[in-house]
């Protein structure tokens, strides 16, 4: 059964390899980091409307709790993805 999961950090190091884990286990990924890598946007062209990818800074105190109520419509609907 497909999840749908938020990973944070998603452009490199063990957020990216989480993301591809889930992604090639057919899971809809929520792939959030501050800037898109190459490997990041292989992987969306690959894996297609199953990862959607979000731009945000959790390390920005002023938007973060804003930012993140944005997710959650997105992690709720997986239609929205």
């Amino acid at each position: 059964m497909s999840q749908v999961i938020c990973i944070t950090g998603a452009s490199r190091g063990l957020g990216l390899r989480l993301t591809e884990s889930a992604l090639n286990r057919g899971d809809q990924v929520i792939a959030v980091s501050r800037s898109m890598s190459p490997a990041l946007a292989t992987l969306r062209e690959r894996h297609g409307g199953n990862c959607t990818w979000v731009q945000l800074d959790l390390a920005a105190r002023d938007d973060r709790a804003e930012s993140v109520r944005a997710l959650l419509p997105l992690s709720l609907d997986v239609n929205a993805i």
